[in-house]
């Protein structure tokens, strides 16, 4: 039998936060308890004007770790809270605007973080082609994702063709995580090589956890890259796979110790033995 050590980690896929020559800054907008202002900057890197309409949604983990969006009521939605100016941003080649975010906080809210994700469509006018033109069925399912009851008849007035997005946290009073380790193996293809690590991890506290993970195998090579790994509030447990870069595999069945450093500092570090 071999055995995997492991100190846990974490992939988490996020939303593009440079996309298309659209860049958001910062790539996560986190307003701290006793903060109510903040700011975002879009920038225009392609060597054409563009227009984009401003929304927020809300974008909840599910059981593997990604984000989805949801059209119902999600309780930990900073939609109630948050508001920001402008809506539309139209951007000629090369330039930047600024985006004004504003918090409040209803009296006697619960403690912990909210989020939703600033997201950013691109909106062409009737006569205008995108350079990217999708056919009218991707265009229509496009605009009903986003665009509620009156989805179709918007997607052909419009046109929205591309979206990116950021999350946008607001944290309320004294907020504290923790992420662990409940459950680890390797998962491998159908001639028995290792390809991921499956990981079921639980989050506890009433806010998102993180941790940075490595992995590094017998010969002292990484397994995979550093990553940063986010669980969002809604998620008390997940069950993710983390690749394991393609030319590392055959050598991965000797064993992959991963490190997993947790908390503010990240340096809280947990190890298990695992038994494949």
């Amino acid at each position: 039998m071999q055995k995997l050590w492991l100190i846990f980690t974490l992939a988490l896929i996020a939303p593009f936060a440079h996309a298309q020559g659209l860049v958001v800054a910062p790539t996560r907008i986190i307003l701290e308890p006793n903060q109510r202002t903040t700011e975002a900057s879009i920038s225009n890197f392609t060597d054409r004007t563009v227009r984009y309409r401003l929304t927020l949604e809300d974008l909840v983990m599910n059981e593997n770790g990604t984000t989805e969006a949801i059209s119902g009521t999600f309780p930990y939605s900073v939609k109630p809270m948050v508001r920001f100016m402008p809506k539309t941003l139209t951007l000629a080649p090369r330039q930047r605007q600024t985006v004004r975010i504003l918090a409040t906080r209803p009296a006697g809210m619960a403690a912990g973080d909210y989020h939703s994700h600033l997201v950013l469509n691109e909106i062409f006018a009737p006569s205008q082609a995108s350079p990217n033109t999708p056919s009218p069925t991707a265009n229509t399912s496009m605009a009903t994702s986003t665009g509620g009851t009156n989805a179709t008849s918007f997607s052909l007035d419009i046109g929205v063709t591309f979206s990116t997005g950021v999350p946008l946290i607001v944290q309320v009073g004294k907020v504290s995580s923790s992420l662990t380790l409940q459950n680890a193996s390797l998962v491998r293809d159908a001639a028995g090589v290792p390809e991921s690590v499956a990981l079921e991890v639980q989050r506890s506290g009433n806010a998102e956890g993180f941790a940075m993970a490595h992995g590094v195998l017998a010969d002292g090579t990484p397994a995979f890259p550093a990553r940063m790994v986010r669980i969002y509030r809604e998620r008390d447990t997940a069950r993710v796979l983390q690749a394991i870069d393609a030319d590392k595999r055959t050598l991965a069945a000797q064993g992959i110790t991963v490190q997993w450093l947790n908390g503010k500092d990240l340096r809280t570090v947990q190890q298990t033995m695992l038994a494949q």
